[in-house]
């Protein structure tokens, strides 16, 4: 069984693999730094450890967030490759448990406007992606190198 927390962005559920996933976080103020890539939403204050939060939906489908002030609803808080960083989203489900053999390759015809799914699952006679975290990590690094070289100039 993969342990799986399913959140939704944009109107679509995604999963994210529990063992990426440190902590979830409902209503957090953030801090906004300026000229920052556009799925950059800011800083937030975890007991004292200051971690970077991305916007996920800006990730995934290349559209901007509108925030009402400098709170976040939702974020997922994620350890990976010994980074801390955060996603937010619109909304975080219970924890699902899918069997493996409900796990699918990626399907080319399904979700094509969708970046960075690692496999689907089956839920319901329908699909479910999950996020292949690690991609989207390495496509935030690679963004954020080649924006501040960038912006240095």
């Amino acid at each position: 069984m993969i342990p799986v927390v399913p959140v939704e962005v944009n109107n679509r559920v995604f999963g994210i693999e529990i063992s990426y996933i440190k902590e979830l976080i409902v209503k957090k103020e953030f801090f906004v730094v300026p000229k920052v890539p556009d799925f950059t939403v800011g800083f937030i204050n975890l007991r004292g450890e200051v971690v970077p939060c991305f916007d996920l939906q800006n990730i995934l489908f290349g559209t901007k967030r509108k925030f009402d002030g400098d709170i976040i609803n939702f974020a997922v808080m994620l350890r990976v490759s010994g980074k801390s960083l955060g996603f937010v989203v619109d909304k975080v489900m219970k924890v699902m448990y899918i069997d493996e053999t409900n796990l699918k390759g990626y399907i080319e015809d399904i979700w094509k406007d969708v970046k960075f799914v690692k496999y689907f699952i089956e839920i319901s006679n329908s699909l479910m992606a999950v996020i292949d975290v690690e991609s989207v990590l390495k496509y935030i690094d690679k963004v954020n190198k080649e924006f501040y070289k960038y912006v240095r100039r």
